[in-house]
């Protein structure tokens, strides 16, 4: 490398979500810290080491928004948008063609840094690296290294402690941030979904490619949940994150275009403090910093903020009290209302609703801490999730009645067919990761995980993590006829009398088929494992992975009872009508 990367791509996605729960409709790398665009804090770090144009990839369906947003922003920096969907490796593909064969970085679009970066540019060059990391200290006491391990029964099986010396991991983690030379892209297939963590490492160490660390010694943060959200901005309004590049972010925000924000004389604001234009504070509103306030806010009389992050468009009932909130962009807070550690959002089913989420318990209170650790956010009620269940295990026994005399008939098929137990039985993640064992009658030899690894890189028909041969050779007589008519399946009607599965939901997987996408896999884990989904009604011919997770994301976002009887009455037609097919000996 003789000169430095002038082109970087950022990684951007789609709407900001937290474990589904959006508190804005654009991506997290346009969200506002201390009311700059996120984006904003990594374009001064790239732009110090010679960076000129900035490749943001986003998800299918996000670029017009994306694009809207840029140029209501204004950048020196020359800025592209790319939809794209093949993870996180297979992105890089997908731009080649404007990376021109030069050296370039990489960086995740929900990244804060504060840092220089020369040092890392002149380690790559130095180990003459085909690759660097960025890399962040984990910083773990060694009583958090104790572990409590648990049997399948959830029972406690031992306790451990584990001593610093023991520890086979690095106490290093990334940071989000990648400088690489042009040759990494031709070990990255084509049209393939393809993860950088995962799969592109792995690779370049096993060719001899030069992959090297380097420890951020600055500020650095990854907003990957509301609470690093909101400290995020707390960090850069107080200081503690220092950017020497940047104007003040209390008085440059207000004086865009010469529309500067409406604060009635009677308002008082202790800084640290940032509002943006055409932003509306009442009589006697009291804003107690560090708090940011949003581009066309209107904050009522006799409201009180205090410590609070307020996205564009949000309006604040009069005298409402509000400690240490988020409230996301366009949600309206009613009058009088107090509340204290909590998350609003508009809600997208009412003109003037709100979905509420509450931060932290009450009986939890670590000062160091505004946000629990939260499980993936769902339309799913308490009144829908009854029913549900209760629907599942009617028509599961029925269902079973019905098909007993079928499922004794295949046992005895199987048995005579080829050697090995009837069922099959794999340990899978059901609902918040729980394991269980999900049943199938056998269609397989016995031995077919062991030709699986032998089958694997030559025959595998499916990218990412997902292996899947249309014709697959492991496949017994009997197997093939209960594949293409969907019986194989029956016997997971007992899981779901038990309660490890439903009748629809998102297939069941194990950890390592979901290792490749984190936010597909806690998503689906949010709700309960179904014999049928989204993904087998809609696109089950299809084997990209991409397709495979935004048809289970969907799913996730729209839970319904109106979608699940919808799905099951596709699932009953479709496979009725690949009994006839096969039956009459008809291509399907």
């Amino acid at each position: 490398m003789n000169t430095n990367p002038e082109t970087a791509i950022l990684l951007v996605g789609g709407t900001a979500n937290f474990n589904g729960f959006s508190i804005s409709p654009c991506p997290k790398a346009l969200l506002p810290i201390a009311n700059r665009p996120l984006y904003y804090y990594l374009e001064k770090a790239l732009s110090m080491v010679g960076v000129k144009k900035i490749i943001l990839c986003v998800k299918p369906g996000m670029g017009d928004l994306v694009r809207a947003r840029l140029s209501s922003q204004g950048s020196k920096m020359q800025y592209l948008v790319r939809e794209t969907a093949m993870g996180s490796a297979g992105t890089l593909r997908e731009v080649e063609d404007i990376l021109a064969g030069k050296p370039f970085w990489l960086a995740n679009g929900d990244l804060i840094v504060g840092t220089e970066l020369n040092p890392l540019l002149a380690l790559h060059r130095q180990q003459k690296a085909q690759a660097t990391v960025a890399v962040l200290p984990v910083l773990e006491a060694a009583w958090e290294k104790e572990r409590v391990e648990l049997d399948f029964q959830q029972g406690v099986k031992a306790i451990h402690r584990i001593h610093p010396a023991q520890e086979r991991r690095s106490m290093m983690r990334p940071a989000g941030l990648y400088l690489f030379e042009p040759e990494v892209l031709d070990f990255i297939p084509r049209n393939s979904y393809f993860d950088l963590k995962e799969q592109l490492f792995p690779i370049l160490h096993e060719k001899g490619m030069i992959a090297v660390t380097w420890e951020i010694d600055g500020y650095a943060r990854t907003i990957s949940s509301l609470d690093d959200y909101f400290f995020g901005n707390l960090d850069v309004l107080v200081g503690r994150a220092e950017f020497p590049d940047l104007p003040d972010a209390q008085a440059a925000p207000g004086a865009n275009n010469g529309h500067r924000p409406k604060i009635h004389p009677s308002a008082k604001l202790y800084s640290p403090f940032a509002i943006r234009p055409e932003t509306r504070l009442g009589q006697d509103v009291l804003v107690l910093g560090p708090s940011a306030i949003g581009q066309g806010c209107d904050i009522e009389p006799n409201s009180i903020i205090n410590e609070c992050i307020i996205l564009d468009g949000a309006k604040i009932g009069q005298g409402a009290y509000l400690s240490r909130c988020i409230v996301g962009e366009g949600a309206q807070v009613r009058k009088g209302a107090l509340l204290y550690e909590t998350a609003l959002t508009k809600c997208p089913e009412e003109k003037e609703g709100v979905e509420v989420l509450q931060l932290r318990e009450p009986t939890h209170r670590d000062p160091q801490a505004a946000c629990k650790h939260m499980s993936w956010k769902t339309p799913a009620g308490p009144f829908y999730l009854k029913i549900k269940r209760v629907l599942d295990v009617i028509l599961s026994c029925i269902f079973l009645v019905i098909a007993a005399p079928l499922m004794a008939a295949i046992a005895v098929a199987i048995k005579m067919d080829s050697p090995g137990p009837i069922l099959f039985r794999q340990r899978r993640s059901g609902l918040k990761g729980r394991d269980f064992f999900m049943l199938k009658f056998r269609s397989m030899v016995s031995n077919a995980e062991e030709i699986k690894r032998e089958l694997l890189m030559e025959l595998n028909e499916v990218d990412g993590p997902m292996f899947k041969i249309i014709e697959d050779p492991r496949i017994t007589r009997v197997g093939k006829f209960l594949r293409d008519t969907n019986l194989d399946e029956l016997p997971q009607l007992l899981c779901v009398l038990k309660g490890d599965m439903s009748l629809v939901g998102p297939r069941p997987l194990s950890f390592d088929e979901m290792r490749y996408n984190p936010r597909w896999r806690d998503a689906r884990l949010a709700v309960r494992p179904g014999v049928t989904g989204l993904w087998q009604v809609e696109a089950h011919t299809k084997l990209e992975f991409n397709e495979w997770i935004r048809q289970d994301l969907d799913y996730v976002h729209n839970v319904s009872m109106a979608l699940d009887l919808k799905i099951l009455y596709r699932t009953l037609t479709k496979a009725l009508f690949d009994l006839i097919q096969t039956i009459t000996g008809r291509p399907q």
